[in-house]
């Protein structure tokens, strides 16, 4: 009988390079893949949004989005550490915009793409390292960067938080420009999966026997001389900024229980009564 396809999801940004790598790899091989990826601009809250809706078996999310949505008792269950490193949040304005500064009492208005992401969750979290705070009727749903960026050079929004180096392109087109930055407190990306899939234990076997297929890829990856030109060829980025990127990345080499960084992200949430 043929195996099940698991359905897997993913933002389209350099952290997930080394899931291209093995499925291709898995394609390209005498037998068909039992993944299927797909890719979700719209970032966290929108894969998590597919999972409860059952559209995804499992995902690659932020975080401190996970806890959020374990917070609104949406059904998931978190597995292992995938990124140890932190996020690194860009906080980024129109070109245009007069704002030169991220100053949370002056009350702007910030584009997130949707409640309960990482671009909302960080906006709070940095709003109150700054000893501020954001009313809701300030955030303004977008979708994704691209939204975010139309909205930002229409005036509409004045702020947006999003992974510093894929939104780094539309900087250097003179979209947008670079404000501050604000790394995550914790190891940003988490291996999650659906209540339901977790039940299943041939499907999970599978998904974490390919999970460190992944993880050896990507330790293999960190050592190729050719990665920072890979990740510039497939997400439009100058080669000096995917190499830097590269040196501040770490993915993890074993499955790692999350259980220590979401508990510092939920520490984090529950002083910001989110």
């Amino acid at each position: 009988m043929a195996e099940r396809i698991i359905r897997i999801g993913g933002v389209p940004e350099h952290f997930n390079y080394p899931w291209k790598l093995i499925l291709d790899e898995q394609m390209s091989g005498h037998k068909s893949s039992v993944f299927e990826w797909t890719d979700f601009p719209g970032g966290s809250g929108a894969m998590l949004q597919a999972l409860g809706q059952g559209e995804i078996d499992a995902a690659l999310v932020l975080t401190e989005s996970v806890v959020h949505a374990l917070n609104q008792g949406l059904p998931i269950v978190p597995l292992s550490v995938f990124v140890e490193s932190p996020l690194i949040w860009g906080i980024f304005s129109g070109a245009q915009n007069s704002i030169n500064q991220v100053i949370p009492a002056k009350s702007p208005k910030y584009a997130i793409s949707r409640f309960g992401s990482g671009s909302h969750l960080m906006a709070i979290l940095d709003a109150y390292i700054r000893g501020g705070e954001i009313k809701p009727d300030q955030f303004i749903p977008v979708g994704n960067l691209d939204g975010a960026c139309s909205s930002l050079v229409s005036g509409e929004t004045d702020l947006f938080f999003w992974e510093k180096w894929m939104t780094k392109p539309l900087v250097d087109k003179g979209l947008l420009k670079l404000l501050d930055e604000r790394p995550t407190p914790w190891s940003c990306f988490l291996l999650v999966v659906s209540a339901q899939f977790a039940t299943d234990e041939v499907r999970m076997d599978s998904l974490k026997s390919t999970y460190l297929e992944v993880l050896k890829a990507a330790s293999v990856f960190c050592e190729d001389e050719t990665a920072p030109h890979q990740l510039a060829n497939r997400f439009g980025l100058e080669i000096q900024d995917a190499t830097t990127w590269m040196r501040q990345v770490k993915w993890a080499t074993k499955w790692i229980k999350p259980n220590e960084q979401m508990q510092l992200a939920r520490d984090w949430l529950a002083k910001l009564n989110t």
